[in-house]
């Protein structure tokens, strides 16, 4: 009985005190999140910070991490830093206002920081695969192999980025053993354009000058020739001793094929000096654009690399491919009696047509308004029926719901 009445009397002390421990304990759950996930400030400048030479500072910072890969092993915090950067130079040469344009100054050297406080962790986890990457470029994939480098690398950015601002995550076994085969399948192929790419040039030319009609056994020993080179490069893409003679042989013989396929072809029509000088041409032409990928080969190692400059030209890429595809979209919307949709640079252009449906023409121009960015719509209007009553006017109605780009032609009215 007095045990039951002690722990009354407790539960009602607890009671009374628990509106006053109650703060104290919600404050020491708070100090204690704050703890384990500190808040994160962006950078502050002094008002008498020398913006231009923080710029060049921060410009400075993001071509080394360029050049140490940490672009794609921290590329949301490089992309942020990016576009802060870039803001910060418009933000200066359009004078600005001082405190925003310091803001955004500090959001720069924020995400700057960033990147190498997060990507140097990232690609330590994921060296495999840095190596990997190192190879392909170092073979020549930033201009051999542009296209394809991209594509892996937007692959490789979608995981490293998860794990950028999720520290705890790692990439699994499977999907990195993956992604270091496709830099190393992309290594190989970048070596054998620039080392079997006279050989598979002269080949081309052949086939397309009809070596298979005359010069056919010739042809079978140049193929022959050319897929032993790339076996024997292939099983050692980084010893030259090893494929040297292999490649010297199979370009001589694609060479060689060139020539009897020019020599029996114009037999009639032109002489073996004009041959021979048809030959040296193309072996100019080729040596040429050869020697000018190579230059900026070396120039990406001399200069920084110029990931950043490749990182946007990726993105400009990706813009224009989705471009193309949404007016590929936009065009199955209008009969060919209604409209013709295409591309001027940046923007879309609905020319409209004469048509006996014009009114519901412009219905579906309106709605394709109001789904895209009207600055970057034009609107032409041409043709007969445009210049009926009150059609005129339906255009122009129009620019109150966003088209800013009316072009009607004045011959037509």
């Amino acid at each position: 009985m007095k045990a039951e009445k002690g722990i009354f009397r407790a539960t009602e002390i607890l009671q009374s005190l628990l509106p006053s421990l109650l703060p104290l304990l919600m404050m020491a759950l708070f100090l204690m999140s704050c703890t384990s996930t500190p808040r994160q400030v962006p950078v502050v400048f002094p008002p008498d910070t020398d913006v231009q030479a923080e710029i060049n500072k921060i410009d400075e910072q993001l071509k080394m991490a360029g050049q140490e890969q940490l672009h794609v092993f921290a590329p949301n915090s490089f992309s942020k830093a990016s576009k802060a950067l870039e803001e910060s130079r418009k933000g200066l040469e359009k004078n600005r206002d001082r405190r925003s344009l310091l803001g955004t100054l500090g959001e720069a050297r924020f995400y700057t920081d960033r990147v190498f406080q997060r990507g140097e962790p990232v690609k330590k986890q994921l060296k495999d695969v840095a190596a990997a990457r190192d190879e392909a470029i170092r073979a020549g994939a930033l201009y051999l192999s542009k296209e394809e480098l991209s594509q892996v690398d937007r692959e490789f950015k979608d995981s490293t980025e998860l794990i950028e601002l999720n520290p705890e995550k790692d990439m699994r076994p499977k999907d990195r053993l993956e992604l270091q085969s496709m830099y190393l399948d992309l290594e190989l192929k970048t070596i054998k354009k620039d080392k079997l790419g006279a050989a598979n040039h002269f080949l081309q030319a052949a086939k397309d000058a009809g070596s298979r009609v005359f010069a056919p056994e010739t042809m079978l020993k140049a193929e022959e020739k050319y897929y032993s080179a790339e076996k024997v490069l292939e099983g050692a893409r980084h010893d030259y001793q090893a494929y040297k003679k292999p490649i010297q042989e199979a370009t001589a013989q694609a060479r060689e094929l060139l020539k009897i396929t020019l020599t029996a072809k114009n037999a009639k029509s032109m002489t073996p000096e004009q041959v021979a000088m048809d030959i040296a041409a193309k072996e100019k032409s080729l040596e040429k654009s050869l020697e000018a990928a190579r230059e900026l080969q070396k120039r990406t190692f001399e200069n920084g690399a110029h990931v950043a400059e490749l990182d946007e030209q990726n993105k400009q890429l990706d813009k224009e491919q989705a471009l193309d595809e949404k007016v590929k979209d936009i065009s199955k919307r209008f009969t060919k009696n209604e409209a013709k949709i295409f591309r001027q640079g940046a923007n879309l252009v609905v020319r409209l047509k004469s048509s006996k449906s014009f009114s519901s023409t412009l219905v579906k121009v309106n709605a394709l308004i109001r789904e895209l960015d009207s600055r970057n719509v034009t609107v032409e209007g041409k043709g007969a029926t445009v210049n009926k009553s009150g059609q005129l006017e339906a255009v122009a109605a129009h620019a109150k719901n966003g088209i800013t780009n009316i072009i009607i032609e004045p011959q037509v009215f």
